[in-house]
């Protein structure tokens, strides 16, 4: 109940169905109530858990929004985000490709389940609703990609091919969107010897023109980044080091980290 929580509620338990709770992510929906989506792993399903309160005491049900009936890797990555009124999952499908949830009710029981051609995905996956209202996702399949959904608050087909961000073979993706409504991301960019903490600015919707920075030259860093912006309107990142275990800070000057 305060600003640090360091008081607050019970914790609820929403699903002991097995190993359940991986890859989960969580947005307060139109309806002002918390919707979160995660992998049911040995089930093999993409689950939603609409709240029927902010505290989520009461009336939480359990949606199985998409199964694999064979041993798979189906829902996992998940990522939630809210469209104009219902949510929008991106997450991994069963033959890696890349999948997204197009809900039609707070609780995701109506849904449709969209496969844009093209885009493989096999971790780290992210998505957000850029300043034109079409979802855009980032991924990677080796390197690091970010894919523009065509429609507004759908993504049945791809505005282009999924543009690759990173120089080589990138990982550890994170993203969020600027205030001018385009999208910013956060990743590790591998070299010859260690990984750099690495930003980009995307310089129009669809994120076909952008700017990359090196953000830490130093260590192996970049690893498990976040990102968001300030009341400023430039990026704050965080990531870490492997060896040792060291959390590093970064407040960029300008929207573009230069």
């Amino acid at each position: 109940t305060k600003e640090d929580c360091s008081t607050h509620d019970t914790p609820r338990e929403l699903d002991n169905d097995a190993t359940v709770g991986k890859h989960s992510s969580i947005q307060i929906g139109t309806d002002n109530l918390p919707v979160i989506s995660y992998w049911d792993e040995t089930n093999y399903k993409l689950k939603v858990v609409h709240c029927g309160d902010i505290a989520c005491a009461t009336s939480n049900p359990v949606t199985p929004v998409d199964v694999e009936d064979a041993g798979s890797s189906l829902g996992s990555y998940t990522s939630l985000t809210i469209g104009a009124q219902y949510p929008i999952i991106a997450y991994k499908g069963a033959g890696n490709e890349l999948h997204v949830a197009v809900c039609s009710s707070f609780d995701c029981s109506t849904k449709t389940i969209r496969i844009p051609a093209g885009a493989g995905a096999h971790e780290d996956i992210e998505i957000g609703i850029g300043g034109d209202g079409k979802p855009i996702i980032v991924y990677t399949d080796g390197s690091v990609y970010i894919a523009h959904c065509n429609q507004v608050g759908d993504c049945q087909s791809l505005s282009m091919a999924p543009k690759q961000l990173s120089i080589g073979s990138g990982n550890e993706s994170n993203l969020t969107i600027a205030p001018d409504g385009f999208a910013m991301v956060s990743y590790q960019e591998p070299d010859s010897t260690s990984g750099k903490a690495t930003f980009v600015k995307c310089t129009s919707y669809d994120c076909s023109t952008f700017v990359r920075t090196e953000i830490d030259s130093t260590l192996d860093t970049g690893k498990d980044t976040s990102l968001t912006v300030g009341p400023d309107g430039f990026p704050v990142i965080v990531y870490r080091t492997p060896t040792p275990y060291e959390l590093y800070v970064v407040h960029c000057a300008d929207v573009e980290c230069k």
